[in-house]
């Protein structure tokens, strides 16, 4: 079994911030969350259960608000709102981290783009997240509440090796953005 040695991490340095605990903006990274492009999965909504199974993937209706969340709008789906659950590949080079996992799209919606700031659906839940070089290998990791991330951005972006970040929503385990220096 292999272990990877998560190396460069600079720990989070208290002069980032005031005495009240915010950020100093002067000490800020920028930086840009993304939601994937919406063009290669709209067309999934075409398609029947058979050749939706064909690709690993299902359409299933909202039961709940928060509980699907869209890699694309990077918002939850409303209740009896249609989604595709598939498989998509998140880490799609020759890396030993190369990835692969599920998730969430809706119809109908556009890719987001938020800088400096988190999405709101992040802000409720328990994030899986993992900082990656240019090189697609993982520097760093944790698990967080989601509360915490805007702190472990800037905690990760100081390490000059971290290149982007991918968040994973902890439960169920899906797959949800990822983060890039701006």
């Amino acid at each position: 079994m292999v272990c990877a040695i998560f190396t460069g991490f600079v720990p989070l340095s208290s002069n980032i911030y005031s005495q009240s605990g915010q950020y100093d903006h002067a000490t800020n990274i920028n930086y840009v969350v993304s939601g994937l492009d919406e063009t290669g999965f709209q067309k999934l909504f075409d398609l029947n259960e058979l050749e939706l199974a064909k690709l690993g993937a299902v359409k299933i209706i909202a039961t709940s608000k928060p509980g699907y969340p869209c890699v694309i709008s990077l918002d939850d789906a409303e209740i009896g709102e249609e989604i595709i659950l598939l498989p998509y590949d998140h880490i799609n080079s020759n890396s030993p981290f190369r990835s692969r996992g599920p998730v969430y799209v809706r119809n109908n919606v556009r890719k987001v783009l938020l800088e400096n700031s988190v999405p709101e659906n992040l802000k409720i839940r328990r994030l899986s997240v993992r900082v990656y070089d240019d090189k697609d290998m993982m520097v760093n990791a944790r698990t967080i509440d989601g509360r915490e991330l805007e702190k472990f951005i800037q905690e990760a972006f100081r390490n000059p090796e971290a290149t982007y970040i991918q968040v994973h929503i902890s439960s169920p385990g899906c797959f949800n953005c990822q983060i890039d220096r701006s």
